[in-house]
């Protein structure tokens, strides 16, 4: 079986903007969680703190957003302004962050195979399609009861306030739909592969990467971009949660801890560029880890919708485990599902411990292997759930640490972690590599429905690099205006200080990507010199 390289990757989650703020999120054990205002929604009308099962109401006050959903520069990926604005805000979030993938696995302008590469995005809610039935239904309204009490100036201010909705309805439709999330990053970058847009509710995201791998080891990709998406436009999803009592009303998510009363509503996208292994070595591309095998199943008939059975979860395990060979005691990290809800933790802890003792061949009662949920930080993203996780444990086993767990004071005695092969980290820690072998790594991801999935990773272990002196190279940026030319320069002066980046491998990237009317470009012998430069210029 063909193992699958993680080559790029890129994302937009609360209080992370991209791979780099994702990871000191996620490495300092930062929470993004704050009241939710009204910029998405009037939540003071729908808040009834005193009654968890309010009819039509949410007892929650806290949330986990991401900045600028309204914004996207229609005309630079080549899309008529009037069909973004009945788009699914969604398809263009996956639009602008896989550019970012694509740009941060250096294919932006160097050549790669578009004929056969394929799209598999998570995506099971559309709430802006709800937002502009809505809409259309008031202008309906407003039009039919007081359309001949209207002047010709108080019709066409009624008219303007929903521009949205009536000049662009020959769009409506494929703006709306769940498929052309997917769509839309294919048409938008010319890829002909499969282009699919996956719903298994929380575990939307992780299916999606699971099937790319699928397609890439079965040869129908060379390249496959998976991930998932989602949005939290309304106080739907709030108010459901609400009712059933699984949303925190604490405002705090705590996956293992004893005061676990649920999670917190988060948002975003994540969209990682997938290749076969022998490929992207032959290819020369950069190799954050390497996925090793995935599983993917359902719980079949259980008690409910939402009721995990571990059965169903140990299953999803064995599957990605039976065309890889190692042994079980080299997975060093599991990033789980981890919810913070009554059941879901302790079944799925109790699945991982039964899986691992099977796996062992005896039961394992020393700890070795940390638990942690990113749920924890920024929120429950839902069908981007998975994908987040996907990447967090990229990026652990790239920087050989093991991230904080947040919100754990006092682990929950029902997950019996004490005779356990887990255990939590309470701060960042170094992430021991296992005698003669790589670091290993797991996700977990189940969604609303029973559909399972679960990766192993392993970090990338290349042969050692040849020494080499520094030479001066040239560095590339652009954009479309001086301040955000001034704004990249000086992210990336951060970057190259903060993770002691290659100048040749920075220079090498930037050379790849697309050229903007505002340009810089110098020389620079070394990555501090070259950082330095990066901060003047930026001044």
């Amino acid at each position: 079986m063909s193992d699958i390289a993680v080559v790029g990757m890129a994302c937009r989650f609360p209080h992370a903007k991209d791979l780099p703020s994702l990871w000191k999120l996620v490495s300092t054990g930062h929470v993004a969680f704050e009241d939710i205002g009204d910029d998405r929604w009037t939540h003071s009308a729908f808040f009834e703190p005193n009654d968890a099962r309010a009819q039509d109401k949410t007892y929650v006050r806290k949330g986990a957003f991401i900045d600028g959903v309204d914004e996207f520069a229609a005309l630079h990926f080549g899309l008529a302004p009037r069909r973004v604005q009945v788009m699914d805000p969604q398809q263009r979030l996956a639009i602008e962050v896989t550019r970012q993938a694509l740009q941060d696995a250096g294919y932006e302008t160097r050549p790669f195979d578009k004929q056969r590469t394929g799209v598999f995005l998570g995506a099971s809610v559309n709430e802006y399609k709800d937002l502009l039935t809505a809409r259309h239904r008031a202008l309906q309204l407003i039009e039919g009861e007081f359309g001949d009490k209207l002047s010709a100036a108080e019709a066409e201010a009624v008219r303007a306030g929903f521009a949205d909705v009536a000049p662009s309805r020959a769009f409506s439709i494929a703006g709306g739909l769940l498929n052309m999330i997917a769509c839309s990053v294919s048409q938008t970058f010319d890829l002909n592969g499969p282009s699919i847009s996956i719903d298994a509710a929380c575990s939307s995201a992780l299916v999606a990467i699971h099937e790319a791998a699928v397609n890439l080891r079965a040869k129908q990709c060379n390249v496959a971009l998976a991930g998932g998406v989602y949005l939290n436009l309304t106080p739907d999803n709030h108010i459901g949660f609400s009712r059933i009592g699984a949303i925190s009303p604490s405002g705090v998510c705590r996956p293992f801890d004893s005061r676990a009363d649920g999670f917190v509503m988060g948002e975003g996208v994540g969209i990682v560029v997938l290749k076969r292994l022998e490929d992207a070595k032959k290819d020369g591309d950069r190799i954050y880890a390497v996925l090793r095998g995935t599983g993917c199943n359902n719980d079949g008939r259980g008690e409910g919708p939402m009721t995990p059975r571990p059965e169903g979860q140990r299953d999803a395990m064995r599957r990605a485990h039976q065309d890889v060979d190692f042994p079980i005691d080299t997975i060093g990290y599991v990033e789980t599902h981890g919810t913070a809800t009554t059941v879901g933790d302790v079944v799925e802890v109790g699945a991982l411990k039964q899986f691992f003792s099977e796996k062992a061949g005896h039961a394992l009662s020393q700890p070795y292997c940390y638990l942690g949920s990113i749920k924890a930080n920024i929120g429950h993203t839902m069908s981007a759930a998975g994908v987040a996780g996907f990447m967090k444990v990229v990026l652990s086993l790239h920087h050989g640490v093991i991230p904080p767990q947040p919100g754990v004071q006092e682990v929950n005695p029902k997950l019996d972690l004490t005779h356990s092969p887990f255990r939590i980290a309470h701060k960042p820690t170094h992430w021991e590599r296992p005698t003669s072998s790589p670091r290993r790594g797991a996700v977990s991801s189940f969604g609303f429905g029973g559909t399972n999935a679960h990766a192993l990773l392993e970090e990338w272990v290349d042969a050692p690099a040849v020494a080499l002196a520094e030479r001066a190279e040239l560095f590339v940026l652009s954009a479309a205006t001086p301040a955000l030319l001034a704004a990249h320069a000086l992210e990336l002066a951060q970057l190259m200080e903060a993770q002691k980046l290659s100048a040749a491998q920075v220079a090498a990237t930037l050379a790849q990507r697309q050229s903007f009317d505002t340009r810089l470009a110098f020389v620079a012998t070394g990555a501090a010199a070259a950082a330095a430069t990066l901060r003047k210029c930026a001044a």
